[in-house]
């Protein structure tokens, strides 16, 4: 036995009791917020398809968690260094804060193609909102793996100060020495050990699988790719849908609808929305869906407007006769009026 086992050994009357709350930072959307009672230190992860949206509604919580007094470094993989400040630029400007550059081809001509470029006094004031308070890695190193990524995070939090890390994303990531489940699984331990011991917030993107890639356009806490691991290593897991990427192979229409129902029970109309956010697990106040709205010119995202309840179960009444009269007959859940039984 050890000597110091009883280093091992906490009495339960001597454990603290601390009536304060742990220190979070808020994703900016009221609903999303309440349901995971924002982002806890440690590991967090956003999964979602190819193109819904996921650098965008990331690089959102920059100045989320700017206003909240935190500095943030970014490994975004699929943009440079200069593309993603542009990103940022666009999105902290409002309408009239662009100009327009007409493009020219190599020879001189006009083209129908044009270029938005937030106005100078623009870009100084967010350059002197997040100098010194924003670091992104620099891509043009080619290295990408997994201890090279750590060093980065640990390098912006003892030097800069860094308590944000957002990792986008998660495939390009490099993890050697391993076979594909084990990799991921390695690569997200270390991450989330990382997070810990340094008391940082980290949000880290993740492909969704092949197999929920098959399965219809809803998510699980499965559903990320490489590893089905990956829910029990974060605290938080969400999913992130754009309504005109959702596929609904035939024979799972009746997954779109009850999504729309979900939806109407948490007081948003699917056809008033732009995107969702699935809250597929967290340690805070529940799981629920909220609908977005997506600023194009902007590339912002902010909360759909709720609805009434009176509408909302409109609506959700609307759909339960729909998916009761796809039923077979002796599954019929409806009343002679098509109505719920209850």
């Amino acid at each position: 036995m050890r000597e110091n086992i009883n280093d091992y050994v906490k009495n339960f009357g001597d454990i603290s009791y601390e009536r304060k709350s742990l220190e979070r930072i808020l994703w900016g959307i009221k609903d999303l917020d309440y349901y995971t009672k924002g982002i806890e230190k440690g590991l967090t992860i956003l999964v979602a398809d190819t193109n819904a949206g996921k650098t965008v509604f990331t690089s959102n919580l920059i100045m989320n968690a700017n206003k909240q007094n935190y500095k943030t470094c970014v490994f975004a993989s699929e943009h440079t260094a200069e593309s993603y400040k542009m990103l940022i630029m666009q999105q902290n400007a409002s309408t009239g804060d662009f100009e327009l550059v007409p493009f020219k081809d190599n020879n001189g001509q006009d083209t129908n193609i044009a270029d938005f470029y937030v106005k100078e006094n623009i870009e100084q004031k967010v350059n002197n909102t997040l100098n010194n308070n924003l670091y992104i890695y620099n891509n043009n190193k080619k290295e990408r793996d997994i201890n090279t990524i750590v060093e980065f995070i640990e390098y912006c939090n003892k030097e800069y100060g860094c308590k944000v890390c957002i990792l986008d994303n998660a495939m390009e990531i490099e993890s050697k020495g391993y076979d594909a489940n084990s990799s991921q699984t390695n690569m997200l331990t270390v991450l989330r050990d990382t997070f810990l011991n340094l008391g940082m917030f980290g949000i880290l993107v993740m492909h969704i699988n092949k197999e929920s890639a098959n399965n219809g356009f809803r998510l699980t806490v499965k559903s990320a790719s490489g590893t089905s691991n990956a829910g029990n290593k974060a605290y938080n897991v969400i999913s992130l849908y754009r309504k005109d990427c959702i596929y609904t192979a035939k024979g799972n229409e009746k997954m779109l609808d009850r999504f729309k129902q979900d939806l109407a029970q948490a007081g948003f109309d699917y056809d008033s929305c732009d995107a969702f956010i699935d809250v597929l697990k967290t340690k805070g106040n529940g799981n629920g869906v909220v609908g977005l709205n997506f600023n194009k010119e902007t590339k912002t995202y902010k909360q759909a407007q709720k609805i009434s309840k009176t509408e909302a179960d409109k609506i959700y009444r609307k759909l339960e006769k729909k998916i009761c009269e796809q039923l077979p007959f002796d599954m019929d859940c409806c009343n002679d009026n098509g109505d719920l039984p209850f």
